[in-house]
This record gives C-alpha cells, sequence and structure tokens, in this order.
C-alpha cells in the first residue's frame, strides 16, 4: 500500500522541450519566433498569390472561350440573314421574270420614250462565220518509247492536252 501512495500515473513532463540555453536570451527566442511566424506568413501569402494567378488564368481562358462562342453565334446569325435575304432575292426576281410582259414594254417606249421600230435602211445585218472546231495536234512518237507503259502515258498526255 505505501508503495500505492509513492507512485504516480501522470505524465512525466520533459523538460527538454522547455528548456531555454543559458547563452541565448529571452529577446533572442523572441525573435526567432517572430522569424518563424513571418515565414509561416510569407508562405500563406505565396499560397494565397499561386491560387490568385491560377484563378486569373482561369478566368482568362474562360473569357476566351466566351468570346469565341459570341463570335460563333454572331456568324451564324449572319448566314442565317444571308440565306434569308439570298432566298428573298429569288423570290423578287422571279416575281420581276413574272411582271415583265413584252407588249407592255414596247408600250411604254413608244408612249413615254418615244421610240418606235427601225426602217428597213436603218438595220444591218451581220454575218457571222460558225466556225467553231477543236484541232488534234499529234505527236510523233519516240522510238525510245516502245514499252507499253510509256505509250499509255503518252496517251493520257494527249488526251488531257486535247482536254485543255
Amino acid at each position: 500500500m505505501i508503495s500505492a501512495q509513492k507512485s504516480s500515473n501522470a505524465y512525466e513532463l520533459q523538460e527538454d522541450e522547455y528548456y531555454i540555453p543559458e547563452h541565448r536570451s529571452p529577446q533572442k527566442v523572441r525573435k526567432s519566433f517572430k522569424q518563424q511566424s513571418q515565414v509561416k506568413g510569407t508562405d500563406k501569402i505565396k499560397t494565397i498569390l499561386g491560387i490568385l494567378i491560377c484563378f486569373a488564368v482561369a478566368f482568362c481562358i474562360l473569357l476566351r472561350y466566351v468570346t469565341i462562342t459570341e463570335a460563333s453565334n454572331k456568324i451564324d446569325g449572319y448566314k442565317k440573314q444571308i440565306s434569308q435575304l439570298e432566298r428573298l432575292n429569288e423570290q423578287m426576281q422571279v416575281e420581276i421574270d413574272r411582271s415583265i410582259d413584252l407588249k407592255k414594254v414596247e408600250e411604254i417606249a413608244r408612249t413615254k420614250l418615244g421610240m418606235r421600230r427601225p426602217e428597213k435602211f436603218q438595220m444591218v445585218y451581220v454575218k457571222l462565220d460558225k466556225s467553231d472546231y477543236a484541232e488534234i495536234v499529234e505527236q510523233p512518237m519516240d522510238n525510245t518509247n516502245k514499252n507499253r507503259f510509256a505509250a499509255v502515258v503518252t496517251v493520257i498526255n494527249n488526251v488531257l492536252e486535247y482536254l485543255n
């Protein structure tokens, strides 16, 4: 029982953790704690700046994609407008073609513009030669091109010259 009273179940404190060496003054110890806190503060600032830079880069990329999407939407809108205007233009051209009546044109030319049909002495006839033809120029075959492949190439070249 006596041994139970002399013993303790409490943890023993390690005195090394709280030991301040004698050659250091308490002011120096405080400075080292301040330096450590400043180092921790600069680490926090660097981390925050890194995060802010990442957000700025992400924002710039997102802004660029938004700009590209808006430009693409504008282009699609302009293409739709162009197709609508082309359809409208075709419809108007059809209406113009339907509304043109040669008798009406002749009447307007006589009444408003004072025009009249030409007399026989005012007409001049032009005779055109109908000489629309193509000339095929044959090239002499070389004796060196005796193999069949060269002959096929020559025929293809002749056909291409004829088409041009």
